[in-house]
This record gives C-alpha cells, structure tokens and sequence, in this order.
C-alpha cells in the first residue's frame, strides 16, 4: 500500500478536528464570555526510517483575546476590563470564567448562569444577607448594599493561561496550574463581555477548512486507485 494514503488520511482527520473547533466556535460567538479556542497540527515520522509521517494534532489553546462589553442594566450582571477571571466552584473544583452573568438562588448564594457558585479570593462561596435591598459592586468586585461591605469577588489567573482547558459553558479549567489573584483589573457593573469569536474569520477559516478536507478525501481515492492498479497488475499472468 502507497505510505502516501496514511499521510492523507491523518490530514483528512486533522481538518475534520479543525472543522468541529472552528464549528464549534460559531456556534457560541453570542455566548457570554466565550473563548474561542485554536488547534495546531504538526507532522510527524511514524517510522525510524523517515519513510511514513502523518499529520498529528497539537496542544489546544485558548484565545485571551476580550470580547466586547455589552450593557444590561442589571446590577448582578458584571463584566471584566483587563485579564484575569472570575473564580467560580464548578463539580466541587474551581474553575475560571469571564461570563459573569450571575443571580441569588433562594438561599442568598451568588452563582453563574449555569448554577455554579461565585468564589471570593480566598475561595469562598459569597452568599448575599437576605435583607440585603440593593447590591453596588465596584470596579475592585467589592460587594456593598445598604448597610456596607458584604464581599469581595474572586478575580484570578494562572501562569500560563494559554493552557487552560475549555470545559464547556464558559468555564476554563487551570489543570496542575496554581490559581493566583489578578493585582490589575476592573469590574464593570451592569454589563457583559460577550464572545471574542470573530464570526467573519470564522467562516472563512471554515470555507478554507473545507476544501482543505475535500482535497485530502480526493488524494485518499487516489492512492486507492493506484493500489488497485498494482495489485491488478501483480496479479495478472505474463503473457
């Protein structure tokens, strides 16, 4: 079998993986605090005699660029100038997010859209008094209602956040990295950060992608042919 076609197929997969990041990033470019996220690909020998390499998929990582502020109004609807992320409990672990969409549930928890709870810095759930008539939170997270201070939102980062890992509904996951606090950024009350997906880039790289992956289907049928070809050959008598 020509070693051509392993080549082919492994880049055929390598677009289709692509395809699915690229998909994937559309289809949440009107999610609150989406991160896009980017694939690299390399190629690689298979064999010690250099003679079969085939495309392989590199580290994921996450695009920090910020999306765009989009005001609401709402006094628990914050959103985050600068680096840094909000520290939330996601499945009993912390995890990291910029869609600071948040509300109370019935026991005064402050929790992300997706029903995870808000940390402060020092990991801690914050849970708003029920008298509490009307929340201000300033441009340092600082919690305060009437009658004064209540708490203070977490806003951390990790060493490295370019490998963070995606976790679906906004949340990034800092692995073996240490949490650290963000000494530099600014909470804006009343407004949202919105997806930093850029939709045009997206469906030309999608576009691209796709005839990207149609040429290596049509190179795997090549080769097929060519394998058909000398097999049929071998197998014929000698005249």
């Amino acid at each position: 079998m020509s070693q051509g076609i392993y080549t082919a197929t492994s880049g055929a997969v390598a677009r289709q993986q692509q395809l699915d990041r690229v998909s994937h990033n559309l289809a949440n470019m009107d999610t609150v605090g989406h991160r896009g996220t980017t694939t690299s690909f390399e190629e690689v020998l298979v064999e010690a005699t250099g003679t079969h390499r085939h495309v392989r998929q590199g580290p994921t990582q996450v695009n920090l660029t910020e999306g765009p502020l989009q005001r609401t109004g709402n006094p628990l609807d914050v959103a985050l100038a600068g680096p840094g992320f909000f520290l939330v409990e996601h499945q009993g672990e912390a995890a990291l997010t910029r869609a600071g969409q948040f509300r109370l549930t019935g026991q005064g928890e402050l929790v992300t859209a997706g029903g995870d709870r808000v940390l402060n810095a020092d990991g801690a759930p914050i849970v708003i008094p029920s008298e509490s008539a009307e929340l201000w939170i300033d441009n340092q997270g600082r919690i305060e209602d009437d009658l004064g201070f209540i708490d203070q939102l977490g806003v951390v980062t990790v060493a490295n956040p370019l490998d963070l890992r995606p976790q679906g509904e906004s949340l990034l996951i800092a692995g073996d990295q240490e949490i650290q606090p963000v000494r530099e950024f600014s909470v804006e009350q009343g407004y949202l950060e919105g997806s930093n997906v850029n939709p045009l880039e997206g469906i030309t790289d999608l576009i691209a992608l796709q005839r990207h992956f149609e040429t290596m289907q049509q190179l795997i049928q090549t080769y097929r042919s060519m394998d058909n070809t000398s097999i049929s050959q071998v197998g014929r008598p000698s005249m």
